[in-house]
């Protein structure tokens, strides 16, 4: 059976990530975030995840610059720090699917 449409009467409207999740955390419905934002109070035990099976695909973080011979040490600096700062960050490498039934590795998940 194919779901039904339904388009919830927004009470609040938010345009920055962060305050989109102070407003899940303090009971304010359901929110879609980003992973490197709902990491942290998912691990807290603040939010705890819902309909994780209908998670979107994860981002990649890319970096562009101009490809040289010989790309300026600046440049090579700030890849080099973007790359140790954030490959296997573990914010954004959490994957909530794993999470079973509210609860984290650290211990049970209060409901938001």
């Amino acid at each position: 059976m194919m779901p039904s449409a339904h388009e919830p009467q927004a009470a609040l409207t938010l345009n920055d990530m962060l305050s989109v999740c102070e407003a899940a955390i303090a009971g304010h419905g359901l929110v879609q975030l980003p992973t490197d934002i709902a990491t942290p109070p998912l691990r807290a035990g603040r939010l705890a995840p819902v309909l994780s099976g209908l998670a979107s695909t994860p981002a990649q973080v890319m970096l562009h610059y101009p490809a040289r011979p010989l790309t300026p040490a600046r440049v090579r600096v700030v890849v080099d720090f973007l790359y140790e700062q954030l490959h296997d960050h573990p914010d954004l490498t959490f994957d909530p699917r794993g999470i079973r039934s509210g609860a984290l590795e650290a211990g049970a998940v209060r409901a938001a």
